[in-house]
C-alpha cells in the first residue's frame, strides 16, 4: 500500500511537471505570433535599433506568457546596451530564463559573459577612436581656423592657445551619469540611440557676457552606427545661458570631425 502512494505520488509530480513544462515551452497562438514577428525582425536587423524591434515584439510575449526561448533572446539583446536599466533587464531575463530552464545556467551564464565582453570592446573601440584634434563646421565659431579641442591617448583633453585664455581649465574624460542631464539633454540619453556618451567639462572666464560657467560637453557613440566613422562625433551641451555663445544652436547639438 504504501510503494502503491509513492507511485501514484510520483505519476502526480511527474504529470503536473510536464503540464508546466508544456504551458512555459508551448506557445500560444497570440504568444506564437509574437514570437514569429521577432525572429522575422532579428533576420533582417543590422542596426541596434532595428534590433528594438525584436525587443519590443519579445517584451510582449513574456507580458502574457513564461517562454524561456523568449527570455534568452532579451537578455542577449539588451546585453549589448550601456545604459544601466538596460544592462539590469538583461540580468533580470537570464535569471527568469534559468529558473525555467534550471539545466541551462551555464548557457545563460556565458552569454551573459559575451554580452560584457562585448560592452567593453564596444567602449575601447569608441576611446581608441576619440584620440585626435577635432574642429566643427566652419559655421560654428569656436576655435577659428585651428582645432577645438585634442583627446590625447592618456584620456586627457588639451585645448589650443589661441582660445585658452577663454578657459579656465579642462577636465579628464568621464562616463557621465544618465540621470544627470536636465531637460533636453536627459531626453536625448533616455531616448535616443546613443547609448555610450563621454564628457569634458570647460569654465568659461569672460566670453559673450558669460562668466564663471561650467559646461559639460558630452559624446554620443551612436551604437546604430555599425560603421562608426572616427572622424566624426556627434556632441552635445547640457545647458547654456545665450543663444548666442558657443557651438550652440537649437537642438543642443554640434557635430566634430577630426582633423585627418
Amino acid at each position: 500500500m504504501h510503494f502503491k502512494s509513492l507511485l501514484i505520488l510520483f505519476l502526480f509530480l511527474t504529470f503536473n511537471i510536464s503540464a508546466q513544462q508544456k504551458t512555459n515551452k508551448t506557445l500560444s497562438p497570440e504568444a506564437k505570433r509574437y514570437w514569429n514577428n521577432a525572429m522575422i525582425y532579428k533576420e533582417e536587423a543590422k542596426t541596434f535599433s532595428e534590433n528594438e524591434l525584436v525587443i519590443n515584439e519579445l517584451e510582449k510575449l513574456v507580458a502574457i506568457q513564461d517562454y524561456p526561448e523568449a527570455y534568452f533572446e532579451l537578455g542577449k539583446l539588451y546585453g549589448k546596451g550601456y545604459i544601466s536599466s538596460w544592462i539590469d533587464r538583461s540580468q533580470e531575463c537570464f535569471k527568469k530564463y534559468v529558473e525555467l530552464c534550471p539545466d541551462k545556467k551555464d548557457i545563460a551564464e556565458e552569454e551573459s559573459n559575451k554580452c560584457e565582453t562585448f560592452r567593453n570592446i564596444r567602449k575601447i573601440r569608441f576611446n581608441k577612436n576619440l584620440v585626435g584634434k577635432w574642429v566643427t563646421a566652419p559655421e560654428i565659431k569656436f576655435g577659428g581656423n585651428t582645432y577645438c579641442f585634442e583627446v590625447n591617448s592618456n584620456g586627457t583633453v588639451t585645448v589650443p592657445y589661441e582660445y585658452s585664455a577663454y578657459l579656465e581649465r579642462v577636465t579628464d574624460w568621464q562616463t557621465i551619469n544618465f540621470g544627470y542631464w536636465p531637460d533636453y539633454g536627459k531626453y536625448i540619453l533616455n531616448t535616443g540611440n546613443s547609448i555610450h556618451a563621454e564628457s569634458f567639462r570647460v569654465k568659461f572666464i569672460g566670453s559673450e557676457n558669460i562668466s564663471n560657467l561650467y559646461i559639460h560637453i558630452c559624446f554620443f557613440y551612436q551604437e546604430n552606427d555599425e560603421n562608426l566613422s572616427e572622424n566624426k562625433l556627434v556632441g552635445y551641451i547640457n545647458h547654456a545661458w545665450n543663444n548666442s555663445s558657443w557651438i550652440w544652436n537649437e537642438n543642443h547639438k554640434v557635430i566634430f570631425y577630426k582633423i585627418q
